[in-house]
């Protein structure tokens, strides 16, 4: 990438570690004088899952936890599969701990009317307790809130 505005130039590199470098070299016509920044930059690295012990770490001392990863399809209550390796974690925590329970809260984007949004979001959450149900949880364990 390459931008230049007024005295300015900003370009990336890409670095050995598999992120970007980005420069900004800036000159000073009155002065003279050339100016030049490096900022070096790591991957990122995407990490919202939370493991079981996570999970029990974060109920324990905030009394909730925020659960990102558990997605479905556009405008739909469906899972999609990227969803599973999350829910497998809550499947875990809540063997393990047989007088957890849980409430569930569904979301969804800003697109549609409010009142579709409300329903949405209400037939995702119940859709997570159905799925919790497949793997033997039972579902008076949870409380489903859009």
């Amino acid at each position: 990438m390459v931008w230049e505005d007024r005295g300015q130039l900003v370009f990336t590199l890409p670095n050995q570690q598999g992120g970007t470098t980005w420069c900004r070299v800036t000159a000073n016509s009155g002065l003279g004088q050339q100016y030049l920044n490096i900022v070096g930059g790591k991957p990122f690295r995407k990490s919202f899952a939370f493991g079981p012990a996570q999970m029990e770490e974060a109920l324990d001392t905030d009394g909730r936890v925020r659960l990102y990863g558990i997605l479905f399809d556009f405008d739909k209550a469906t899972l999609v599969p990227e969803s599973l390796k999350q829910l497998g974690y809550m499947i875990i925590l809540l063997k393990e701990n047989p007088d957890l329970n849980l409430e569930v809260q569904g979301h969804t984007d800003n697109k549609g009317s409010d009142n579709h949004n409300l329903e949405l979001f209400q037939r995702r959450a119940e859709t997570v307790v159905v799925f919790m149900g497949l793997f033997g949880v039972d579902s008076n364990r949870f409380i489903p809130k859009g």
